[in-house]
């Protein structure tokens, strides 16, 4: 279930906003279980539902996801070979 919660997300992050069906065509999570994951995500701060229609939208919560995160680790682990 995580895997696919992940999924949903990298999904929606693409979108920028998507119908449950969308996401369900696009991930190949059956649409009953995308309407699950995304309520459980929806309750834990990091999608909500558009007011105006049935989209969800990403929440600033899903930022906390790269807290920490440091884009110039690629650096070492593409040098580290060449430097042995």
């Amino acid at each position: 279930a995580f895997a696919r919660g992940l999924d949903l997300l990298a999904a929606l992050n693409r979108h920028g906003a998507a119908t449950a069906l969308t996401l369900a065509r696009e991930t190949g999570i059956a649409r009953p279980t995308v309407y699950r994951l995304l309520e459980t995500l929806r309750r834990e701060g990091y999608v909500a539902r558009s007011p105006s229609d049935e989209r969800w939208v990403l929440r600033l919560k899903v930022r906390r996801l790269s807290d920490g995160f440091e884009d110039e680790e690629w650096i070492g682990a593409i040098a580290a070979p060449a430097l042995y």
